[in-house]
């Protein structure tokens, strides 16, 4: 387990960071050693080390105490990032007070241990009474999920240079970290169209927001019934109304969660990132795509046409936890019934056996195009034709 997974040791390092400047930390460790040094002679000179130490740490908290500054922070949030990248993002610092307050510090406090301080924080020199300030703070985010960003401190370094001194305040935004994109070359999807039962209501919940589309003119072979009766009223021109269509493309994505062990868990990450590439590659098509996270129980998202909800999913995809076994009968249970609506089944799969290439072998005896990403590093596919399997 990492250290900063303790949360003893996660405050310590919070506070250790959050209260003291660079100088200060130099000045704490000369303390620390010339403490330690102290323990094993009478040497009068550590004692005088010690002591000056000790006192310029304390006529630093003495001296700043009265130039806290009370100010009002926010976050402006950018668009989420991916595991492994540093996040940038606005705090915007507003003083309601009368007085001026210089060199103030500002930065996160209480973060989770997967998400970091990168770089320095900003330095705001001065700020008048009812000025405004906006500067930029950058996170390392290191692993994919959603987390909770709950306290921003704005801290005076006046006029030692050595403490922090502020109060932090409870500022909650929620923080949330795709998984890495793997990146994909050659990546084609057999896509067509197919009838979907219930036409222009299933549609409506999965993207289609009207049923609705618009007006034209009338041209002969319209059915009378589509004629739009209150505009020829008003214009005295014949005008019919267009309705969406009731033939979509609609995908399956099936993502294989199983990570029996704590070692299979990378290859579980993998094939987030893997799904993750594919849900960006397929933002710009207007598809319908149903997700299936297949473990220990199958769990069906009908996340909608990609590009309206490509959010969604890689929502979906960075808070998605690992199972123990992949229910194989489950999983062929909940995909078999949508079959007649699916253009393609995309498998992203951690391993390839026996069970799992029986699902993939019943979809494409169904006529549906197949298309199996395993992101085992070991495994080799198997019973399939060339073009159903892509390779990482």
């Amino acid at each position: 387990m990492p250290p900063l997974e303790h949360g003893f040791i996660r405050r310590l390092d919070d506070t250790y960071r959050g209260r003291l400047t660079p100088m200060g930390r130099a000045m704490l460790w000369g303390f620390v050693a010339a403490a330690i040094l102290r323990l094993g002679t009478l040497s009068t000179a550590l004692y005088v080390v010690v002591a000056v130490f000790f006192s310029a740490l304390v006529a630093a908290a003495v001296a700043g105490f009265p130039f806290r500054p009370t100010l009002r922070l926010s976050r402006r949030m950018s668009p989420p990032p991916s595991a492994g990248e540093v996040w940038r993002y606005t705090v915007r610092v507003e003083n309601r007070s009368p007085r001026t307050w210089r060199d103030i510090v500002v930065e996160e406090r209480d973060l989770p241990a997967d998400v970091r301080p990168s770089g320095p924080p900003p330095v705001i020199a001065e700020l008048a009474p009812g000025g405004v300030a906006e500067v930029r703070l950058a996170l390392r985010c290191q692993q994919r999920g959603a987390f909770m960003l709950t306290t921003l401190q704005a801290a005076t370094v006046f006029p030692a240079g050595i403490l922090k001194l502020g109060r932090p305040q409870a500022v909650s935004d929620r923080l949330l970290v795709y998984p890495a994109f793997e990146r994909l070359e050659g990546f084609a999807v057999p896509v067509s169209a197919a009838h979907q039962p219930g036409g222009i209501p299933v549609a409506s919940q999965v993207g289609e927001s009207m049923e609705f589309a618009g007006l034209r003119d009338w041209r002969p072979g319209d059915r009378p019934r589509d004629v739009y009766w209150p505009a020829y009223a008003r214009t005295n021109r014949l005008v019919v109304r267009e309705h969406l269509q009731e033939h979509f493309a609609r995908l399956a994505l099936v993502l294989d969660v199983e990570a029996a062990h704590p070692r299979d868990e990378v290859h579980f990450e993998r094939g987030l990132s893997v799904a993750a590439a594919i849900a960006d590659a397929l933002a710009r098509k207007e598809y319908i795509i149903d997700i299936f996270a297949a473990g220990d129980d199958v769990h069906h998202f009908q996340a909608g046409r990609a590009l309206a909800h490509v959010e969604n999913i890689l929502e979906l995809l960075a808070c998605l936890e690992p199972g123990q076994t992949l229910d194989t009968e489950a999983l062929s249970a909940a995909i078999i019934p949508q079959a007649s609506r699916l253009s393609v089944v995309i498998f992203v799969l951690t391993a390839w056996d026996d069970r799992r290439a029986a699902v993939v072998l019943a979809m494409r005896a169904l006529g549906i195009a197949v298309r199996v990403l395993c992101v085992h590093p070991d495994a080799e596919v198997t019973g399939l034709p060339p073009d159903a399997v892509v390779r990482l």
